[in-house]
């Protein structure tokens, strides 16, 4: 299994946007959040599926977009 480690960035926009839909429905912020971490543990069993991420031209660092 790969290691998995949010950015700084990543997390704290993660964050903002939980508090976003939180404010409108805590029930959906909750179930976006479960959703991010449901494709990070996808992440985590197999990173092939994310893309590399260009800028850094490193096969071990990748990215996968969530859209809600």
């Amino acid at each position: 299994m790969a290691d998995l480690r949010l950015s700084r960035r990543a997390s704290d926009e993660l964050y903002e946007e939980a508090e976003r839909l939180g404010a409108f429905s805590p029930a959906y912020a909750r179930a976006f959040i479960d959703a991010v971490f449901a494709k990070a543990d996808l992440l985590r069993q197999s990173p092939e599926l994310a893309r590399m991420v260009p800028e850094y031209n490193d096969p071990a660092v990748r990215e996968l977009f969530h859209r809600h």
